[in-house]
């Protein structure tokens, strides 16, 4: 699994927030500078912050401004990259306008509702600011409330628990070997299984039928929202049918 990647930050309006887009990646001349940054021919490694730093911006008069690039250990290491030497010639006291950016910046906001090891961070509220040479043209906030988490979904004994103690398993025929179907949970508008699609199917329609029949039936699953609307996350699951499972959950 992908390691999360720190997010660059963002002063604005008095708070200070997580900014998961890096308007440094489409400087024109960033690149050259990206691995002597803090004076060394190397920054030191780390899985989760690949770009090798962590900008600071920072709005002002509707205009966005890099304020600091530090190490990627920051705050514990407050090394930062000289602005001066890096942009000569180009900062306002002592900031970088972001004049080179016309692109809109995804700001999240308020509680954090979701996140797994990658940028799929869910917030109560997201942010759109578009920007034109660096000036902010337009405002747009996202409302990520209806997010909603199931037991199911994000604890995996949880599901296993209520998938193989749902299997009739009275009605299946003995199991020499074990018999596989590998399914797809996938999130929906609401906080139920919006499909399940077998992605690879047992050839046993009895399989078959009765893990489609069980995995239809979860009481809950997530629901997940981005930018106000429904942002489908798929669920692999594979149902194993054999032996030690019957005897292990079948009712008696």
């Amino acid at each position: 699994m992908a390691t999360g990647q720190a997010p660059d930050r963002l002063i604005w309006q008095g708070d200070t927030l997580p900014l998961y887009t890096h308007p440094l990646s489409s400087h024109p001349t960033f690149k050259q500078h990206s691995k002597t940054l803090f004076g060394t021919p190397q920054a030191p490694f780390n899985t989760g912050c690949w770009r090798g730093h962590i900008a600071e911006w920072e709005i002002h008069h509707d205009t966005l401004f890099l304020v600091n690039i530090y190490t990627c250990d920051y705050p514990s290491n407050k090394t930062k990259a000289d602005l001066n030497a890096l942009f000569p010639n180009q900062l306002i006291r002592g900031k970088l306008p972001a004049t080179w950016l016309s692109a809109p910046l995804l700001v999240p906001k308020g509680k954090l509702l979701y996140y797994t090891q990658s940028y799929i961070a869910i917030h109560e509220k997201e942010i759109e600011l578009t920007l034109k040479k660096g000036i902010i043209t337009h405002f747009q906030e996202f409302d990520n409330s209806k997010t909603q988490l199931s037991v199911y979904a994000e604890k995996n004994d949880s599901l296993l628990n209520y998938v193989y103690s749902h299997i009739n398993w009275q009605l299946l025929p003995n199991l020499p070997q074990p018999v596989k179907v590998f399914a797809e949970i996938l999130s929906g508008s609401r906080p139920f299984p919006d499909s399940v699609l077998l992605l690879k199917k047992s050839q046993q329609t009895i399989f078959d039928n009765e893990a489609l029949r069980v995995l239809t039936s979860i009481p809950s699953w997530s629901c997940y929202y981005k930018r106000g609307v429904p942002y489908p996350i798929g669920y692999y699951f594979v149902v194993i049918f054999d032996e030690n499972h019957r005897k292990k959950y079948a009712r008696r």
